[in-house]
Parts: C-alpha cells; structure tokens; sequence
C-alpha cells in the first residue's frame, strides 16, 4: 500500500486581477485567511471549511495542486530518490522556500512547509455556495500509467480504479482528493464541488450573476451540474452528487 506522502493540499491559480478573484470567491462563501507570516499583496488563500483556494498575482501555469507538508527537505530527498526531478527554491542563506515537480498530466506540483502556511485542514462547517469540495479532477490518457506515477510520488489510492462510461480513480487523503479521469475528450483539470442539492445551487448562482460556462442536465432533464468560471478564467466543477 502506497503510504500518504501528502495530505494537505491547495489548488492554485495564477491571476492578474487579484482583488477582483478574491471578491468573486467571496461571494461563493469563501473566507480569506492570514498565513503565518503574514499576507502580502501579491496573494490571497481562500477557505470554505473544507477547499483551500491559493491565488497568487504571479504567472505560471495554473492550476498547481500545492501540498503542505512539515519536513519539506525530507520530502525533497524522497522524492529525489525515487527519480523525480524537482527543482527547489531558496533564499540567499540557503532557506527553503518551495519545491516544485512538474506531473505527466500536465499539473504542476508544489511543495512548501507548514511553517508557511498553518493548513486548515478539512472541518465539519462549510462556507461554500457550490458544495463541498470533493476531488482536484485531472484528465489522463492511460489511468493505470497515472496511478502508477501518483502512487510513486506519494499519492494512495483511496477508491477504484473503476470502469465503465469513464475511467477514473480516487487518490490522495480525505484532506485533498485527486480524481484521476480517463475523458474521451481534452478536459479542463480544475477542482470539483459535490452536492446533492447543486441543481438548486447552480441556479441560484445563475439568479447571483456567477458565470456558468456549461450546463448538463440529469435524468429529470433539469440541470444538474456545471461549470463556473472565475473573473481572470479559471474553471470551477460542480457536480450533483452525494459524497459519503
């Protein structure tokens, strides 16, 4: 069994227009947090008791799934030992700041310590207007190879590998799911909130003036789930189901 390297996670996005993602999270029930060394201008770490949302003023490839972890140094070698390439960021008295390995599915990973940011983790109150937060969904060609890799790096396999209309898996921890998707087609990779009740919100969110960019409709016919997108274009999933 593959032992949990990572357990608290982040999705981040890259964004131009700070203040203007940061009030459009808002008003979808997320709450802005204090790191532990302060919050300077260039970044901001939304919280809906359960999804911690970094955005980051800066340009890189997005989104990222950041984990949080407290020996980032050990976990660097680990990772080293295994054969993964990561490049580590340092101050000029040789500090850690971050590290960073890209995934073969495109999703950039990034390392940082505790010290950093003191992670929330999951709670039982839920902020959000969209559901709760259940998976990072990634899109794969092959889900075998993309469990291996994930597996490899500290990832274990908490559900699946299922198969049907659409392959996929579950990874990762309760903390932050990763669900590993073998799409027919290209898909964005985006974090994914599930409710039984989200055909009520997704209207509800339409009636707010939120971006909804695609709707699919369920059984009944009514829609049931959807996709948001924020101010500076990133990509929000939400799904009608009910998480266990």
């Amino acid at each position: 069994m593959t032992t949990a390297r990572f357990t608290l996670g982040e999705t981040g996005f890259a964004v131009s227009d700070l203040e203007a993602e940061v009030t459009f999270y808002e008003r979808l029930g997320f709450k802005r947090l204090e790191r532990k060394t302060g919050n300077p201008a260039d970044h901001a770490m939304m919280y809906d008791g359960h999804a911690v949302i970094g955005l980051y003023q800066l340009e890189f490839t997005s989104p990222t799934m950041g984990f949080y972890v407290h020996d980032p140094e050990q976990t660097v070698k680990e990772l080293l030992e295994i054969g993964i390439e990561v490049e580590v960021e340092r101050k000029g008295d040789n500090t850690f700041i971050a590290a960073y390995f890209d995934s073969p599915n495109g999703v950039p990973v990034q390392i940082a310590s505790l010290d950093w940011f003191d992670h929330p983790g999951s709670r039982e109150e839920r902020t959000s207007k969209i559901g709760t937060f259940g998976e990072f969904a990634i899109g794969v060609e092959s889900l075998d190879e993309a469990i291996r890799f994930w597996n490899s790096v500290g990832l274990p396999t908490l559900a699946g590998p299922y198969q049907g209309e659409m392959n996929y898996a579950i990874l990762g921890s309760k903390d932050f799911p990763v669900g590993l998707h073998e799409y027919p087609e290209p898909a964005p990779n985006a974090p994914t909130f599930f409710s039984p009740d989200q055909k009520e919100m997704i209207a509800t969110l339409k009636t707010e003036g939120i971006p909804v960019t695609w709707e699919m409709a369920g059984p009944s016919g009514e829609i049931e789930h959807a996709l948001v997108q924020t101010p500076n274009g990133h990509t929000l999933f939400l799904f009608t189901w009910e998480l266990p």
